[in-house]
C-alpha cells in the first residue's frame, strides 16, 4: 500500500497547517544535516514561519554568518562582473560600427572622390585589413556555392548511372526472355 498523494495546496485547518509545517521543517532540517554530512558542503537553511518567527540551520555553528557573507560576496561579484561584461560587449559593438563606418566613407570617398594621397598610414593598413577579410568572405561564399553546386552535379550523375543501369538491366531481360523468337524486320 502506498501513501496518498497530496495535493499541493494550502492547508486550511490552522493546527493541521501548524503540525505540518513543524514535521516538514524538522525532515528539511535532518535532509541538509545529511547532505552536509555526506557530501562535506556548507548549509545554511533559514526558514520563517507565517507567523514570523526565524528557524535556522547550520552545518557548523559559525557557518551561517560565514555562508551570508559568501552569498553576498558572490553575489555582489556576479552582478558586477555581469555588468562589465555588458559594458564591454557594447563598447566593442559601438566600435565595430564605428570601424564600419568610417571604411564606407573611405570606401566611397576612393570609389567616387579623391585619390588614397589623403589617407594615413594607420588608415590605408586597417583599410588594406578590412578589404582582406571582405575577399576572403567572398572567397568563401564563392567556394561554398561551387561545393554546393558541384556536389549537387554528383547527385545528379549518381543518379543518371542509376537509371543507366537500371534501364540496361530492363533491355537485357528482354532481349534474353525473347532470344528464342525472330522479330519481324
Amino acid at each position: 500500500m502506498g501513501r496518498k498523494k497530496l495535493a499541493m495546496k494550502q492547508i486550511e485547518d490552522k493546527s493541521k497547517r501548524l503540525v505540518t509545517f513543524s514535521k516538514r521543517r524538522s525532515g528539511l532540517i535532518k535532509k541538509a544535516n545529511q547532505l552536509s554530512v555526506l557530501c562535506d558542503v556548507d548549509i545554511a537553511l533559514l526558514v520563517f514561519s507565517s507567523s514570523g518567527k526565524l528557524y535556522k540551520f547550520s552545518s557548523s555553528p559559525d557557518s551561517l554568518i560565514n555562508l551570508v557573507k559568501h552569498y553576498r560576496n558572490q553575489l555582489g561579484e556576479a552582478e558586477e562582473l555581469e555588468a562589465v561584461k555588458i559594458t564591454e560587449s557594447c563598447q566593442s559593438e559601438i566600435a565595430a560600427e564605428q570601424s564600419h563606418a568610417d571604411l564606407l566613407k573611405i570606401v566611397q570617398r576612393q570609389v567616387g572622390g579623391p585619390a588614397i594621397d589623403l589617407l594615413g598610414v594607420n588608415d590605408l593598413m586597417q583599410l588594406e585589413k578590412q578589404l582582406h577579410s571582405a575577399l576572403d568572405k567572398v572567397r568563401s561564399k564563392k567556394t561554398q556555392l561551387m561545393l554546393d553546386s558541384l556536389t549537387a552535379l554528383h547527385q545528379q550523375l549518381i543518379q543518371f548511372h542509376l537509371f543507366d543501369l537500371t534501364n540496361r538491366r530492363g533491355i537485357r531481360k528482354n532481349s534474353t526472355g525473347n532470344s528464342t523468337r525472330r522479330l519481324p524486320c
